[in-house]
């Protein structure tokens, strides 16, 4: 099971994952200190110091990004290079921003380095940010279809699924019970979006879906 995969089973697991989710977003998809065996390092198992990753806890005001650094927005796309999507509908929008953070990201196979990015919104739900390219990411549709077969296999429940999110293959995720609600989808300029309903374990994933839909 590779690390988007094992994070998306933390999703399904429960309110008592929700900072372990956030946590595995950042170690799966830095490679910084990862040995890869494949063409994909974002999604090789990675631990440090020894301690497994679903260990590691994150208070909320230091950010989702284990090596991350508070930035501004405007900071945030000064380097990134250009702008940056993010959410415009009432429940998540610029004036609901609570946090942003970047985290530079590094390769053990001679790519250049990359990043991530995540923002924070008041209601409770993160947006993160990458290049899609970092991952490997040549065929969403089929990636997500893997990725919704394997998670459902695992846990003997149908709560993943690949809709369509802008005219987009998007991997979506319906919490059940304690679980929290998400939607991974790659946008055409090439930047993949993982919104993730972390700290709102009651919103249902029709607004987390809406909010998705107006990512520009």
């Amino acid at each position: 099971m590779n690390v988007d995969q094992r994070r998306i089973a933390l999703v399904a697991a429960g309110a008592a994952g929700v900072l372990v989710v956030a946590v595995m977003v950042s170690i799966g998809l830095s490679s910084t200190n990862s040995s890869s065996t494949g063409s994909n390092p974002r999604h090789q198992s990675n631990e440090r110091g020894g301690q497994p990753a679903g260990a590691l806890q994150l208070p909320r005001q230091h950010g989702p990004l284990l090596l991350g650094a508070p930035v501004t927005l405007e900071g945030a796309e000064s380097l990134a290079g250009g702008h940056l999507p993010r959410p415009n509908t009432p429940v998540a929008n610029d004036s609901s921003v609570r946090g942003v953070f970047y985290e530079q990201e590094r390769f053990d196979d001679g790519r250049p380095p990359s990043y991530q990015i995540a923002l924070d919104y008041d209601a409770g739900v993160i947006v993160f940010v990458h290049p899609a390219a970092d991952d490997s990411f040549d065929d969403p549709a089929t990636e997500y279809a893997q990725m919704a077969n394997g998670l459902n296999k695992s846990i003997g429940s149908s709560i993943a699924s690949v809709k369509t999110i802008q005219g987009l293959p998007a991997l979506v995720i319906q919490h059940s019970g304690t679980g929290v609600s998400s939607v991974d989808f790659v946008l055409p300029s090439g930047l993949r979006v993982q919104l993730i309903a972390v700290y709102a374990p009651t919103m249902d994933v029709a607004t987390v879906e809406a909010i998705a839909q107006s990512i520009a």
